[in-house]
């Protein structure tokens, strides 16, 4: 991956979008992909995929204020798209302000009410936060049972539910 984005620099130079996937890539493969995001952030700071290739770089750093920094761009360069929602919920999980997670999980699920992504993320939330699971937990396990019925995780979540209500 991290050849084919090398090539669509050299293509062109000014694709931001490419600079900042090889950044990705190179986190994947051990290495520093900052320089390749500064790059990208340099080349178009209002390209919502750039910010948040940013945002979990620095998440991956234990950064978690300057991901959701860069997740609160990209959600407000696409207040509609409820995965940069899900990524500000784990930014703000990371950060411990569970409150504002929650807020940005429920978001994600009132974005994307058929994305079983976004009643995953809530469902996850709320167990591994003890947060509410017997209202929220529970109801996001249902919903994501019904829209994910042949993803095993799905009744992991949903068994991790009901053995914390028992």
């Amino acid at each position: 991956a991290a050849e084919a984005f090398r090539r669509a620099i050299e293509a062109d130079p000014e694709y931001a979008e490419a600079w900042a996937w090889l950044g990705e890539a190179r986190q994947q493969t051990g290495g520093d992909g900052r320089p390749q995001l500064d790059k990208a952030l340099f080349l178009n700071p209002q390209s919502a995929s750039v910010q948040a290739l940013y945002g979990l770089y620095w998440l991956r750093q234990g950064q978690a204020e300057k991901a959701l920094a860069s997740y609160g761009k990209a959600a407000a360069l696409e207040p509609e798209n409820a995965a940069w929602q899900i990524a500000l919920g784990d930014a703000a999980s990371a950060a411990g302000k569970l409150s504002e997670a929650a807020g940005y999980y429920s978001r994600a699920v009132d974005l994307a009410p058929t994305d079983p992504a976004a009643w995953r993320a809530l469902a996850l939330f709320s167990l591994n936060h003890d947060t509410d699971v017997e209202n929220t937990g529970l109801v996001a396990a249902r919903q994501l049972l019904k829209l994910a019925p042949g993803d095993w995780l799905s009744y992991d979540i949903a068994g991790r539910a009901a053995v914390i209500l028992r």
